[in-house]
């Protein structure tokens, strides 16, 4: 026996089955991520609206507040294009840094130099590559050494601009 169905009627039962499918696909999904959204509601709107301007279509992975030096910060680490990035705003929308991981190898030689005789013999644990908003660029460092875990910002020159010792929870 066989079924047949006007041309209309099919598209209709297709769109329906696409649309319904989607839905549920959709459901499962939310499902599954139940938890691991990052918390866009709690950022301000200034830093949403200013991130969403500049970064549209990225997947983001987490939203935090800090304060630092008296101000209140956002941060959001996003996934673009396979790289990770986070940014950094002021809770009025400013665009302070952006960081972004990068290998060993990428790090210019002057820097690796003044960040080796620093800590010699110490376990590099993270390199990024950090856009300040005026254009300027540093490195920072995380490394463990004499089981401590420290964070060097480093001049692209080999010029050593700051050590902090850190917690270890934070070397993510």
């Amino acid at each position: 026996m066989v079924l047949r169905i006007s041309t209309t009627k099919t598209a209709t039962l297709a769109l329906l089955c696409m649309t319904t499918g989607c839905a549920l696909m959709e459901q499962a999904q939310d499902e599954n991520n139940a938890g691991s959204r990052a918390p866009t509601e709690h950022a301000p709107r200034a830093v949403l609206e200013a991130f969403q301007q500049r970064w549209p279509n990225v997947e983001i992975l987490e939203v935090e507040q800090e304060a630092e030096d008296d101000l209140q910060l956002c941060e959001i680490k996003f996934r673009e294009a396979g790289t990770i990035r986070e940014v950094k705003y002021t809770f009025s929308g400013e665009l302070l840094e952006i960081e972004e991981e990068i290998g060993l190898e990428n790090l210019p030689a002057a820097a690796r130099t003044a960040r080796n005789s620093r800590f010699s013999g110490g376990e590099i644990v993270k390199v990024e590559k950090v856009t300040l908003a005026d254009g300027g660029l540093v490195y920072e460092s995380k490394v463990m050494h004499q089981q401590r875990l420290w964070e060097a910002t480093l001049s692209p020159e080999g010029s050593i601009t700051g050590v902090e010792e850190e917690q270890e929870n934070e070397s993510d």
